[in-house]
This record gives C-alpha cells, structure tokens and sequence, in this order.
C-alpha cells in the first residue's frame, strides 16, 4: 500500500496515508465514528488524508481550504458492515460524511458513490453499511441532487487506486 501520493492537477496537495496515532489517523476516524455511532472498533484497510478547495459551485460560506478523510473499512464484530467513506470538514462546525461507496468498489466512479441531501428517517441501502437519512445522489456526477459533482477536479485525482 502507498504512503502518499505526490501533488498534481488532479490531487493539488497530494495525499497521505496517516498512521495509526497520527492527528490525521485519529480525526478521521473519529468523525466517522462519531457519524456512524459506531460501537466498536473499524479495522481499517486503507486511510488517506488530503487538503484541497471547495467544490466551486458552493455560493456561502465558500472555504479556501477543505480537509478530507477517505476510509476504507469493516467493523471488527460484524465484518458484513463494511465500506468506503469521504469525510470533509470546512470548520470546527461543518464537518461530515459527504459521501458512501461499497467496500468492493474501487477508484471514484460513478455509481459506486453515493452522497445524501435532506432530511427523513434514515434507512437501508444494499451495499451500503448502515443507514442513511435523505435522498441519495450520485456523489461523482451529481445526477439527482442539480448536477453538481461532489469533488472539485483539483482533488479527485486523490482517490486513484483506491
């Protein structure tokens, strides 16, 4: 497994895969946790942590700067609660998981994503762990929710050969 990918158009600050016990490690898996209402511990395959813009179509509050986490794991009581996870935070305050994709899937590619807007009870999607409040949309084209990517270009070359 790589431990980081070097900057270019399509990854702006690069990536980095963060060691267990590293701020970056520990964040990421915090959030997604704290959003999952995990109870028990993720066995991760696969972290990366990179920086990049907002998506430009965001009017306000537009960030210079957005932190993202893709996770790729399973839970170590109950392996069939598996997956791959995008979490961003913008601020102290806005931050989340922005997108789900199964855990077989590879790449960021479109339909395996899967991002969610809107409130509603939350429920089960196939291949997607856990549950999910709102309408789900295609996280990579923005299909369903005005087709707006959920990526900026300058980072989507971060989650190659995930």
């Amino acid at each position: 497994m790589a431990s980081g990918g070097s900057p270019s158009g399509s990854c702006v600050e690069g990536w980095q895969s963060s060691p267990a016990g590293s701020f970056e490690h520990g964040e990421g898996l915090e959030r997604l946790t704290l959003e999952m209402g995990l109870e028990s511990e993720l066995e991760m395959a696969e972290l990366r942590y990179f920086t990049g813009p907002d998506v430009w179509w965001i009017i306000e509050p537009h960030y210079p700067v957005v932190q993202r986490w893709y996770v790729k794991g399973r839970l170590s009581t109950d392996p069939s609660f598996a997956g791959r996870w995008l979490i961003e935070q913008r601020s102290d305050e806005v931050w989340g998981i922005a997108a789900v994709a199964p855990f077989d899937s590879e790449g960021f590619s479109s339909p395996d994503w899967v991002g969610f807007f809107g409130e509603g009870p939350p429920r089960v999607y196939e291949q997607l762990p856990g549950q999910w409040s709102g309408i789900p949309y295609d996280f990579v084209t923005g299909e369903g929710d005005g087709g707006f990517p959920g990526l900026p270009d300058e980072v989507v070359g971060c989650l190659e050969g995930t």
